[in-house]
């Protein structure tokens, strides 16, 4: 990595007092040319208290929400390079460096690195987020299954018999299969939109610094 580079780990934080202390060490132990910067986010508990002992800067921010506190450490911090990360030790340290020299060596204005489960026991997504990820799916899974369970039967009784007898029964397990379709069909639709505005987003950002002649015109 280039020398004399002033490298900024930023962390806003609410309420991360079991954390921080870790948070904050293990970035200070892979990187320790670079300062650390807590943002905290009008905290109820001891965050700040917990991240100056374990050696951070702390910045307060008294209006609440993440964006205010990202905004807060990019106003009040300057450097040559940042590192943003959040103070519930969901993120591995370890990487930093690697992301930092790929910054570095091909001028990249952004780097950015996405967490993955790697076991069972990972923490990388809370478990209100990896259910909210699969949610749409999960939904029309149970919708299916209750289908199947009451529609079987009366399937089942017609082949035997020729007859069906539970009309109400056959009409509410079509309902539930259509409504497992709904949710599944609108979670691929969710993700194809977000997918999209990724794709966007990216066509924008390499648009930046193309010129003219490059255009071809």
């Amino acid at each position: 990595m280039a020398k004399n580079l002033s490298i900024a780990v930023v962390i806003p934080c609410y309420n991360e007092e079991i954390t921080i202390e870790k948070v904050v060490r293990d970035f200070k132990s892979v990187l320790p040319d670079a300062v650390i910067y807590v943002c905290d986010n009008n905290s109820t508990d001891k965050t700040a208290e917990k991240a100056k002992s374990a050696g951070a800067v702390v910045i307060h921010e008294i209006r609440q929400g993440k964006a205010h506190a990202v905004r807060r450490l990019f106003r009040e911090v300057e450097a040559d390079y940042y590192i943003m990360v959040d103070g519930d030790d969901t993120y591995d340290a370890r990487i930093a460096p690697n992301m930092l020299k790929l910054a570095i060596d091909n001028n990249y204005d952004l780097v950015n690195c996405v967490r993955n489960e790697v076991s069972e026991n990972s923490n990388a997504y809370p478990a209100g987020h990896k259910f909210g990820m699969q949610l749409f799916g999960f939904i029309g899974l149970v919708f299916f299954v209750i289908s199947l369970a009451l529609g079987i039967p009366v399937v089942l009784e017609y082949f035997q018999t020729g007859l069906v007898r539970r009309f109400p029964t056959a009409f509410l397990s079509m309902g539930i299969m259509l409504l497992s379709f709904f949710s599944i069909a609108t979670g691929i639709i969710l993700d194809t939109v977000t997918r999209g505005k990724k794709e966007m987003r990216m066509l924008a950002y390499l648009q930046i610094g193309i010129t003219k002649d490059e255009r071809g015109y």
